[in-house]
């Protein structure tokens, strides 16, 4: 689901340019994000990400000044729980036997 125009935003970048308080995020898809605050982390796996406040810009709301282009990049998530079958997705799909059948 994709946030309103106007609505504020959360977003973490791995960029080695830093970015500033009103300068233009804009995605692959050309939605654009206005910069409102930046946070720096400093400790940890990700050292020197950038922590984002953003406002979600209209399609129509003319930009001036520099804009940062960001990609999207797959996030790893752990599996689901799969309350019917008690136990979780990727074991159910792994006891899977070669002609597809469950084991008895």
């Amino acid at each position: 689901m994709t946030a309103p125009a106007g609505a504020v935003v959360g977003i973490y970048v791995d960029l080695v340019a830093r970015v500033e308080v009103g300068r233009v995020i804009q995605t692959q898809t050309g939605r654009r994000y206005g910069v409102a605050s930046v946070r720096v982390q400093l400790r940890g796996k990700h050292r020197g990400r950038q922590h984002l406040r953003c406002v979600v810009l209209a399609d129509d709301d003319v930009t001036c000044g520099m804009v940062h282009e960001i990609r999207w990049y797959k996030r790893w998530r752990r599996p689901r729980y799969d309350s019917s079958s008690d136990r979780y997705r990727y074991r159910e799909i792994a006891s899977l036997t070669d002609d597809g059948e469950h084991p008895s």
